[in-house]
């Protein structure tokens, strides 16, 4: 509202209830806010109010303390405290609104501030003011109690806005103890409907929950979220749901057992519970009943039965609402139901992990803020839902493992105008939420206030407690932390949370919610940016500690890292200003370094002449530059000068020094010849005075010549000083010059060291630019790999639409010319079944389709129609040709058979005709008094309706009258008519909320004349059909049944007899609980019927616990929507809720196609006129669709295409498929199999079904394996692991368990009723079919073969011998004959031993067994008695007496107790009693007994028990046997030395034959002995593990390279010609044991072959087809190595190579051609074996397949040599695989296919590019009951085929088409 808008009277507002309010300043010249500078608003809060609209003040003029403190827009400054101006000032008597302030980024007002503000201004501000802020820093202010404000001096009392604090005295004293709103946790939920009347009363509400409005105006309309229409639980369907309680009887079938309480909330109590169908653990919430103080009060008062319906309605709101939202974050809801005492509960997934309110205190801010972002994602996803939460706080958000986070606790949430559900919700009439965090609107109301903005703020109150470690409001109970909400007061906390995050919380948090962020992606913006900014904060302060380092260094490396850190900084956040600054300062720093390191031309390179601050740096970087140039200048020159000097002195130098040297040789001899002149002038003195006078001038003119020397030498050493100097000085300068060279060559060596730093730090900066994109790479893939998984979990949900979407993004992010991967083509391929489809304006409801299927009417949710077109092809032209008028919803049309009228009905219970060309209106029939459910034209001018008034009525449309009309027990829902000879028949469907029937009717003389009801259905009937000749019906439930009936088999209802019927249920004890259904006051003539039931999947082999329960098989998993027969009456047309469209062939009864692509329910689907197969389908998701079932290529399982072979119906083979695999062109496939076939299946393109399928079947017939007569006797050899059975055509064979296979036999062994095993497995004693010996003695060697011939054939015996026994230590061999005679033998010669055992004689005997210890024998007979024989003396030791004859015997290996099976049977009941005997006292006790009664009553099944056989397991377990005729079982006891319980009881499948025996093998397995056959089964998971029965078994079987041939290996190899059929050639023995594996060669011309079989060699062999001949061409085996069995053979593409693996845990690639030693692969993590191995397209990999449940690929290496570690590893599969394939010759695209023991399929990205060494799990295929055992795929990998133990075969098509031929 703003300061202009006129005020609502409807509502009412704080201030509205204050009697007195003053305004905040003074309208007097001194104040620093003058009236005249604000805005007086028109529309006051309370009595007067100032809001701020404009900049109120001139910061330039006014400088009062309160301008100081508001900035120009009216925002409080004042020191480092913000305050945001649309918080309400409540200062004394005076209150200030700055709602309206422009900013909600302005600052705050704390405690201090106004502190100050009072001090400078009190003569206008009362000391006694407090603040209520809502958005920004608080401060902490006195407790105030709203009845009695301490610190506000005579403050009034606040009445509040409904939902505020009321007008109570003192709520410390007026509230109870008790009190809810009394208790001190602030952060519990409150629902209003859950408060006491007092603490209603406190929190302004009434009693019945509704809003206070007591001296109010009346509330305005809403216009908020909230509509408050009530519901009923009848707008939802409640299944019923069977409850075990904790600690009940679990014996008891139930479809969910409680086992513990997880917790309790304000209504409902939340267990964990087991979902029986599933097997899983889930949290089961139900609702809890009121106390019982409660609901007594409720009761006195007359409201209980509003107030439980309101939690009822509640709870369901609860779970439709969070069952509506599907979301990663969100909670899944699994089911809702009632238990059986009619109590409401839901089951959820369980969520494994801990609230985050006890983990948001050890986690990082960072994590937290990660969490939210996901809570945010869930809440926007529920906002656009149209839903809000309103109890948004940590201990609603469950942590899982994984980084999985779950919002729970939906319990308060509230619809908005936008949700769909809408109707189906508690509306809230009442407030709610969590006092700590809520928004004012959610305390102080009213309702329709509420919505998103009120989650947006409990996000931000989130956000805030993640800050600052508490939630925003806080009081000493609840009411002062409601008080604090309602006046938006947030708790003060410590400045140093301020900062850009608590600014987003307290937006988030603002009083208006108009402030608040818009929607929750808006906050989550914010949360991202700020995290943005937070690392560039982050690297900025790491750039800044490198800057430091550098300028302590002085190194270039801490510079670049410190100026790139903080340009690092800048590129996340723009705006980082600090950062910017600290760029500027590091780039001048380093250009000061670079100055002094006279670097000029790098500081140069750094800074900005533009920057006034960097220019000084750059003038001295310049004037540097160019002194160094000038010096280098003068440099050189000294440098030529320096080489000048040193030249000369070298030259020049030399030469005047050898001048000035001769000079001064002469001037001495000159010197020496004068001193010898002057001596000789002395000496002749006297005799040469006369020549004195020229001795005198010689002696002055050697004193001249002296002189003159003396100068030249004088002159000499002057030069060479001088030549000294300048050497002296060109020494220096040479000196200089090498210092500035090495000081050159170390700036050249710094500078290629910074060079190399560079070059390290671009190679560092490419490795994580690589990294960076791998790690791209590795989230787009990982992207794409979860959505593949998102898309395939859509489509397996039924969830079309969202899965097209999915797989269309994908495609949308494939580069040009990439085609998407085989797993997306599949899913393509799955996701598109129909022929077209178009979307419609909303969901479809009715179809009508008119006679030349050219046009179509369909019915809409909303109440329209729209009218589409057809053409020739079957697809839809448009589907907005027009609309009919809209005169009432309409919910279904009709078309008349002339196509000239369309009719239309709906709820308003008028028939409307249409022109069908025009569309105008036409006529109206009225008589109908509630919703018409369906029409149909009996003519031109005849229509019929059928209406929930319960009426079918016929009306004569040209005089547009009713004609006539029928009543029905119950609403009609559904109706069908036919026309055929004549007659008209009308079929109804009729319903009511527990049962129904279908009506039908004959029009005779224009009445509706009554044939019969059908009431075989125990659900309300949803639909129903009427074949064109009326004859045959169907109809359909809401539980999911189709039946099938003949409609002159109906008869009428026998009145009298459903009223005595139903008289007795109600008085008598027949039905104490429940009231009759349907079915079962039905007529003593039920009528026939046939079921349609999907059993595709019904294949499985498996034990059953006694007491599950598990649900029948039907024909849809949910609700029937729509049948219809086709034209010819051969074809039933069912759709369903559960998504799906099915065809069947009503003949048989047999599923024919599913079609599935619409993205809800199937509401209505109607067959194409003229038996033409297309089908037109429409449904709730908004979509009209065309289907061509004849050409539908979709995931099949084998089904034959010709008439005449049934039994190929469902499966290609009786029993376990052992291998498949496609030709060549992959338009056949074949099949080996353990019933000793191969078969050759031809594929229809079209329909995927198969054709021509030829049996490859021996002339003489399939070879034997078993036999096919029932078997009586079975013993165990555990040392060698085989299995003797003996079997009525007079055979015991041995088995091997392992295998499965018949390792040999021996004939003649008569009936077989016993047979006896040596402990060493060597021996064997049977009975005999010769007169001349009654038991035989054979002798068994080391490989499980009989001799061919008895050792001994023992006659002593005059009758049969019915007992056999040979003691463990085998020295003795008991016999027992049919009179009662018992002999002992010597096992070594065969001669008796003592005298013969009489003790018995004259009774049968019929079971005997030796002691452990070999010193006693037991003997029992038909003397009802088991005698004790001492061995030693053939003493009787004593006798235990028995009921009845004693028919089994088993004693325990510890040889402490034995157990007994008697039987006795007394006027045609058969009792059977088992005892368990203590041999050391002879003590026993019974411990089971079962009664077989011959008159016994059909149902009462435990009167037709017998029990069989016992047997010991260890000596504390002991296994029974029950023959039962309602399905025989196994009972496993746990003995103790108190009594016998038993452990488990397991239900043997009814598949199987009568139950004769069951032997423990250890502790996990069980053998049984049925029909013809031994089963061994697994404990632990109850399946099926082998059989032990008839047929051989073909290993493996494949195609020559042009498809004329295929090759078969078992014991032997054959050749077959596949056009025949016939077996060509025989290979006898080819391996040493069974051959395991056979392929031909690819290459062309050319028939080689290869095996591999269990004496662990392949061989190479050559079919020649002209002469019809086998030929060996190679062995290949490694010398010295083990013998280890060869389990597959696979040629590499170009037939160069082969792959070998086996036991040896290695895979071995020979070279066919070259005779070289193989290359091996081996993973030295490992030694399980190799089971199956694979090339690649191009021959570059393999793949082998192991026993340790993990596939491997390696890389063929062109040196010859292997590896001992695989490129990739494959993990996923929980069993050992057993077939291994590639798939796809794209390398980007290349996939791999597994097949496992675990039932499952999986595609995988090998990631061969990746180093990693795993690949990456794509898909998971499961279709199969049983292990696979075969995966291949066509060469252009459009279809993929699987096979399995169940004998089945399945495609899977990714775009298949027609092969070219």
């Amino acid at each position: 509202m703003t300061n202009n808008d006129p005020k609502d009277p409807g509502k009412r507002t704080v201030s509205d209830e204050l009697e007195q309010t003053f305004e905040f300043f003074e309208d007097d010249e001194d104040s620093p806010l003058p009236l005249s500078d604000a805005k007086q608003s028109t529309d006051p809060v309370g009595d007067q109010t100032v809001e701020f609209d404009e900049p109120v003040v001139d910061k330039d003029v006014d400088d009062s303390p309160l301008s100081k403190a508001f900035g120009p827009t009216g925002t409080i400054i004042e020191g480092e405290h913000f305050l945001d101006p649309q918080q309400t000032f409540l200062v004394g008597d005076k209150t200030v609104d700055l709602n309206d302030q422009e900013s909600d980024d302005s600052p705050t007002l704390d405690a201090d501030d106004l502190q100050a503000l009072q001090e400078d201004d009190a003569g206008r501000i009362d000391p006694r003011q407090t603040v209520d802020e809502g958005l920004g820093k608080t401060f902490e202010t006195p407790t105030v109690d709203l009845g009695n404000p301490q610190g506000l001096g005579d403050f009034p009392t606040m009445e509040l806005e409904s939902g505020m604090l009321s007008d109570v005295p003192d709520l410390k004293e007026t509230i109870d103890p008790d009190s809810v709103l009394n208790g001190n946790n602030i952060t519990q939920t409150i629902d209003a409907r859950s408060l006491s009347d007092a603490d209603k009363q406190i929190w302004g509400l009434t009693s019945d929950f509704s809003l206070s409005t007591d001296n109010q105006a009346p509330p305005a309309v809403p216009h908020g979220a909230v509509d408050r229409d009530d519901i009923t639980e009848s707008k939802v369907l409640v299944p019923g749901r069977q409850l075990a309680g904790i600690g009940t009887d679990l014996s008891i079938g139930s479809d969910y057992e409680l086992i513990e309480v997880l917790g309790e909330g304000g209504m409902g109590t939340v267990y964990l519970a087991r979902q029986t169908s599933l097997d899983r653990l889930v949290a089961l919430k139900m609702v809890r009943p009121l106390a019982d103080a409660k609901a007594q009060q409720l009761r006195e008062t007359g409201r209980l039965d509003a107030a439980e319906n309101n939690r009822r309605n509640q709870f369901l709101s609860e779970a439709i609402v969070t069952g509506d939202l599907d979301h990663p974050n969100i909670v899944p809801i699994h089911d809702l139901a009632l238990a059986d005492d009619k109590a409401l509960f839901y089951a959820m997934k369980k969520v494994d992990g801990i609230p985050w309110s006890k983990a948001i205190m050890d986690k990082s801010q960072d994590e937290n803020l990660e969490i939210l972002l996901k809570v945010c994602d869930a809440i926007g996803f529920a906002h656009a839902r149209g839903v809000v939460h309103r109890d948004i706080k940590p201990e609603n958000v469950m942590l899982g493992e994984f980084g999985v986070v779950m919002l729970m606790d939906w319990g308060l949430a509230i619809p908005t105008s936008k949700c769909k559900k809408k109707s189906s919700i508690q509306k809230a009439a009442s407030l709610g939420g969590s006092p700590a965090y809520m928004a004012p609107e959610m305390a102080a109301g009213p309702v329709e206030s509420i919505g998103p903005a009120s989650d947006i703020y409990l996000l931000g109150a989130v956000l805030f407690e993640i800050i600052t470690g508490r939630p925003p409001h806080i009081g000493n109970n609840l009411t002062q932390c409601l008080k604090a909400a309602v006046t938006n007061q947030i708790v003060d906390v410590s400045s140093r949370h301020d900062g850009e995050l608590m600014q987003i919380a307290r937006t988030a948090m603002a009083t208006k919610p108009s402030r608040r962020y818009a929607s929750a992606a808006d906050l989550q913006k914010a949360i991202r940016q700020y995290r943005s900014h937070a690392e560039s904060i982050m690297m900025t302060v790491r750039a800044d500690t490198d800057l430091l380092q550098a300028e302590e260094s002085n190194e270039y490396t801490d510079f670049a890292r410190a100026t790139f850190g903080f340009e690092e900084a800048l590129t996340l956040w723009p705006g980082n200003e600090i950062a910017e600054l600290g760029l500027d300062k590091a780039r001048v720093a380093y250009a000061t370094t670079a100055l002094e390191k006279e670097d000029f031309e790098l500081g140069l390179s750094l800074l900005d002449d533009q920057h006034e601050n960097h220019r000084p740096l750059i003038e001295k970087l310049q004037h540097g530059q160019h002194d160094r140039d000038s010096r280098r200048g003068r440099l050189r020159l000294a440098k030529q000068v320096a080489v000048g000097l040193v030249a000369f002195i070298l030259l020049g130098g030399s030469g005047a020094l050898y001048k000035i040297s001769t000079e001064k040789n002469r001037a001495v001899d000159a010197e020496r010849q004068a001193r010898t002149n002057a001596r000789l002038a002395e000496a002749k003195r006297a005799e040469a005075l006369e020549n004195m006078e020229l001795a005198r001038r010689s002696q002055v003119e050697a004193e001249y010549q002296k002189g003159i020397a003396q100068e030249e030498a004088d002159e000499a050493d002057r030069q060479r000083a001088i030549a000294t100097q300048k050497a002296i000085e060109a020494e220096s300068n040479f000196q200089l010059a090498a210092a500035n060279e090495r000081k050159a060559i170390k700036n050249a060596e710094e500078a290629a060291r910074q060079e190399q730093i560079a070059l390290q730090q671009r190679s560092i900066a490419m490795k994580n630019a690589e990294e960076a994109i791998r790690q791209r790479e590795n989230a787009v893939y990982e992207a794409y790999v979860a959505q593949i998984g998102l898309a395939k979990a859509r489509i397996d949900q039924n969830e079309f639409d969202d899965a097209r979407r999915i797989l269309l993004e994908l495609k949308a992010q494939k580069s040009d010319g990439e085609s998407p991967g085989w797993e997306w083509q599949w899913l393509w391929q799955q996701a598109n079944q129909a022929q077209d489809d178009k979307p419609l304006a909303a969901a479809g409801r009715n179809l009508a389709i008119n006679r030349t299927a050219t046009q179509a009417i369909v019915t809409l949710d909303d109440g329209t129609t729209q009218r589409i077109e057809i053409d020739d092809a079957g697809e839809i032209t448009t589907a907005e040709v027009g609309q009919l008028p809209k005169l009432g919803s309409v919910e279904v049309t009709a078309i008349s058979p002339d196509q000239q009228a369309i009719a239309t009905a709906g709820a308003d219970g008028i028939v409307r005709l249409y022109d069908a060309k025009t569309l105008e209106l036409q006529s109206v029939l009225r008589g109908h008094s509630d919703e018409i459910t369906s029409l149909g034209f009996v003519d031109e001018q005849r229509l019929i309706s059928g209406s929930r008034d319960r009426t079918l009525r016929l009306w004569d449309l040209n005089q547009q009258r009713e004609l006539a009309q029928c009543w029905h027990i119950a609403a009609v829902n559904d109706l069908s008519l036919s026309l055929a000879n004549g007659r008209v028949r009308v079929l109804a469907a009729v319903a009511d909320e527990r049962s129904g029937r279908a009506v039908v009717w004959d029009l005779v003389a224009g009445q509706f004349q009554r044939v019969g009801d059908f009431l075989e259905h125990d659900a309300p009937l949803m639909a129903v059909a009427l074949s064109a000749d009326g004859l045959r019906a169907a109809s359909g439930d809401r539980s999911g049944r189709v039946l099938v009936w003949k409609t002159n088999a109906v008869r009428p209802v026998d009145y009298a007899s459903r009223i005595t019927m139903a008289v007795k249920a109600i008085s008598g004890t027949d039905a104490p609980n429940k009231p009759a259904a349907e079915s079962e006051l039905r007529s003593p003539q039920a009528t026939p019927f046939s079921e349609l039931i999907d059993s595709q999947n019904d294949n499985t082999l498996k034990l059953t616990p006694a007491d599950s329960q598990a649900s029948p098989a039907v024909a849809h998993t949910d609700a029937i929507e729509s049948i219809e027969f086709n034209d010819d009456g051969t074809q039933l047309l069912t759709t369903s809720d559960d998504y799906t469209i099915k065809l069947w062939d009503v003949a048989s009864t047999r599923l024919t196609k599913t079609l599935r692509g619409h993205g809800g329910w199937v509401r209505d689907a109607v067959f194409f006129p003229g038996n033409d197969g297309r089908i037109l389908s429409t449904g709730n998701d908004a979509a009209v669709r065309v289907w061509q079932p004849a050409t539908l290529q979709e995931t099949v399982a084998f089904q034959s295409t010709e008439s005449d072979a049934p039994s190929l119906q469902t499966r290609p083979h009786d029993d376990e498929i052992w291998s498949a695999s496609f030709n060549a062109d992959g338009t056949k496939i074949v099949t080996a199999s353990r019933d000793h076939t191969a078969r050759v299946l031809e594929i229809d393109p079209k329909t995927l079904g198969f054709k021509n399928t030829v049996d490859l079947v021996d002339e003489n017939g399939r070879l034997q394996e078993g036999s096919p007569f029932v078997a009586l006797s079975l013993a165990v050899d555990p040392s060698h692991n085989r299995l003797f059975v003996g079997s009525a055509d007079s055979t015991v064979r041995v088995w091997d368990m392992g295998s499965g296979s018949q390792l040999s036999s021996a004939a003649g062994t008569g009936l077989n009723t016993t047979l006896a095993v040596s402990s060493d497995g060597s021996l064997l004693v049977t009975g005999s079919s010769d007169e001349d010996a009654r038991f035989l003695v054979w002798e068994i060697d080391a490989q499980g073969m009989i001799a061919e011939k008895p050792k001994f054939r023992l006659k002593q015996h005059q009758t049969t011998v019915t007992a056999i026994a040979i003691s463990p230590d085998n020295r003795l061999i008991f016999t027992g004959d049919r009179n009662g005679l018992g002999l002992l033998w010597d096992r070594a010669t065969g001669k008796t031993v003592g005298a013969a055992l009489n003790q018995h004689l004259g009774f049968r005997i019929n079971a005997a067994q030796f002691t452990p210890d070999s010193q006693q024998l037991l003997i029992a007979a038909d003397d009802q008695k088991v005698s004790r024989v001492d061995l030693k003396t053939l003493q009787l030791l004593d006798v235990l007496p028995h009921p009845g004859f004693v028919t089994r015997l088993s004693i325990a290996p510890d040889g402490r107790s034995a157990a007994t099976l008697a039987e006795s049977s007394l006027e045609g009941t058969l009792t059977s009693t088992v005892t368990l005997w203590d041999l050391s006292n002879g003590k026993d006790r019974v411990i089971d007994r079962a009664v077989r009664r011959g008159e016994a009553a059909e149902g009462d099944a435990a009167k037709k028990q017998r029990i069989v056989s016992v047997r010991f397991g260890d000596s504390e377990t002991l296994v029974t046997s029950h023959d039962q005729t309602s399905g025989d079982f196994v009972k496993i006891w746990r003995l103790g030395d108190a009594k016998a319980a038993v452990d488990q009881v397991l239900q043997m499948p009814k598949k199987l034959a009568t139950l004769a025996d069951a032997v423990p093998m250890g502790s996990d397995r069980l053998l049984s002995l049925a029909g013809d056959a031994a089963f061994l089964w697994d404990l632990k998971s109850l399946n099926h593990i082998r059989s032990y029965r008839s047929h051989g078994g073909v290993t493996e079987a494949d195609f020559s390279f042009d498809g004329k041939y295929v090759v078969t290996g078992s014991r032997s190899i054959r050749i077959w010609d596949v056009a025949s059929g016939r077996s060509l050639q025989k290979m006898e023995v080819p391996h040493d044991g069974a051959v395991r594996t056979v392929q031909f060669s690819p290459i062309e011309s050319d028939y080689t072959f290869a095996s591999g079989g269990e004496d662990g060699v392949c061989r190479l062999w050559r079919w020649d087809p002209q002469q019809q001949a086998i030929t060996l061409i190679k062995e290949l085996q490694v010398a010295g190595t083990e013998k280890a069995t060869i389990h597959q053979v696979r040629f590499s593409p170009d037939g160069n190579y082969l792959l070998s693996v086996g036991d040896d845990a290695v895979a071995r690639v020979w070279s066919v051609d070259q005779d070289q030693p193989p290359r091996l692969f081996k993973d030295k993590e490992s030694d399980a074996p190799f089971l199956c191995g694979a090339f690649s397209d191009d021959g570059q990999w393999i793949a082998v397949g192991s026993e340790d449940r993990q596939a491997r690929v390696w890389q063929l290496t062109d040196d010859g040599e292997g590896a001992d570690t695989p490129r990739s590893v494959l993990q996923g599969h929980a069993d050992q695989i057993e077939a291994i394939g590639f798939l796809g010759s794209d390398p980007r695209q290349r996939r791999i296919m597994t097949a496992s023991r675990d039932k499952s399929a999986r595609l995988w990205d090998p990631r061969l590019s990746d180093r990693s060494g795993k690949g990456r799990e794509i898909l998971a295929l499961r279709k199969h009951s049983l292990g696979l055992t075969a995966v291949d795929a066509t060469r252009d990998g459009s279809l993929m085929m699987t096979a399995s133990r169940d004998g089945t075969i399945i495609l899977w098509p990714a775009g298949y088409a027609t092969p070219t031929m």
